[in-house]
């Protein structure tokens, strides 16, 4: 499962989810897979750049946070 995470991180190297931070405003463009909660997150663009950006941060280092502290056992 960790291994799952981080190769998905690795995977997300392009200019949507570090340098540009639009990869979520994309998924969530795609109205036939948003729920109205997405499609109201679409209203604030750089609240999607730091969401983009945290789930490539959260996919990389998360696993790795919880081997360390144990907390998954």
């Amino acid at each position: 499962m960790f291994l799952m995470y981080f190769y998905s991180a690795l995977l997300k190297s392009g200019h949507e989810w570090w340098p540009d931070g639009t990869a979520t405003g994309y998924a969530l463009s795609l109205f036939a897979f948003t729920r109205p909660l997405g499609t109201w997150l679409t209203h604030f663009p750089e609240g999607l750049k730091f969401l983009s950006r945290f789930v490539f941060v959260l996919e990389l280092w998360g696993p790795f946070l919880l081997l360390l502290t144990g907390w998954w056992r």
